[in-house]
């Protein structure tokens, strides 16, 4: 299971107090920080339902948009509007 969000990111105190629940509830779950932003989280979902076919330039371009978007959710990366 992954997580996201700034409660959970910024927060040890509720991170661990979440995981720790998720292992009693689950004792076999793995909990990780979640891989993709979630905007991107939602364009793999959508590709796996449409059953496109997730190759590794794919895989790459997802990694370096969600990597884009976290940037910009941190005040990094200033985007103009054109």
């Amino acid at each position: 299971m992954s997580y996201s969000g700034s409660v959970l990111l910024e927060n040890q105190f509720v991170q661990e107090e979440f995981e720790r629940f998720l292992v009693e509830a689950v004792p076999d779950v793995r909990v990780q920080q979640a891989v993709f932003h979630p905007a991107v989280g939602g364009l793999v979902l959508l590709f796996k339902k449409s059953k496109v076919d997730i190759d590794q330039f794919l895989m790459n371009k997802l990694k370096s948009i969600s990597d884009h978007c976290r940037k910009v959710e941190k005040g990094a990366v200033v985007c103009e509007e054109t």
